[in-house]
């Protein structure tokens, strides 16, 4: 397994023993210790925290499968792009039912 390279890793602000491991890539957030962070980078972290972080995407089986998917979201939206560089919502995101801009010519 190897550590994500879409994680960020934050002090946490309640309490000064623990960061904040987040997920850029799948939204995930997990507050640890100071220890199970560093086993996290260190590659020696086991059991249930190790399946969990996996479970959650933090811990990933092949760091060029994740890359590669994360290059497809790019060629996937280049390629259903409109002309004229309108972007819309179509998660439906609150008080946005729609943003456009138009890029300069």
């Amino acid at each position: 397994m190897h550590v994500s390279r879409y994680i960020k890793i934050y002090p946490a602000s309640d309490d000064p023993d623990r960061v904040l491991i987040y997920s850029t890539l799948r939204g995930a957030v997990l507050q640890v210790s100071h220890a199970v962070a560093a086993a996290l980078l260190s590659n020696t972290l086991e059991g249930e925290e190790r399946e969990t972080m996996a479970q959650l995407g933090i811990l990933v089986p092949d760091a060029l499968a994740e890359q590669r998917q994360v290059a497809g979201y790019f060629d996937w939206a280049n390629a259903n792009a409109r002309r004229n560089a309108t972007i819309s919502s179509a998660a439906g995101l609150s008080g946005l039912d729609a943003v456009a801009f138009t890029a300069p010519k």
